[in-house]
């Protein structure tokens, strides 16, 4: 797992997202999948391989708190403030290797969760194998 720069990556939003203002994003990349903060399009990454993508949707669908040591998972509230406004955060996603967290409200979560019953986070590896 590694934290990267955007690099033009093939960005996604959950369709459930408000047209994706305010979402967790993913895109494939050659390294696996790669997930931001749109609130924070220039903030951290966090990179995933095959596993640990499966992992994380695994642990996120149980909607409380993980820790497989890729990815912890915590559901504490935290203000947080993107471009001036504060917003009530819920949702955090932490890299334990390289210290970096993603960091997402109560609606982000919600439609990033609806996205992965939907089945529809499952990306075929010829998407990530076209990145490279």
């Amino acid at each position: 797992m590694t934290t990267q720069p955007d690099h033009g990556l093939p960005w996604r939003t959950s369709r459930y997202s408000n047209g994706g203002d305010n979402c967790v994003q993913w895109a494939p990349s050659p390294h696996g999948i790669v997930l931001r903060d749109s609130k924070d399009p220039d903030g951290p990454t966090i990179t995933l391989d095959r596993d640990q993508w499966t992992q994380l949707l695994a642990d996120a669908l149980t909607e409380g708190c993980a820790d497989t040591g890729a990815v912890r998972i915590s559901t504490e509230q935290r203000w947080r403030t993107y471009g001036g406004v504060p917003k009530l955060t819920v949702w955090h996603l932490h890299c334990p290797t390289t210290g970096d967290s993603l960091h997402f409200t109560a609606g982000e979560r919600d439609a990033f969760l609806r996205e992965a019953r939907d089945g529809d986070l499952h990306l075929d590896t010829d998407q990530v194998l076209a990145t490279r």
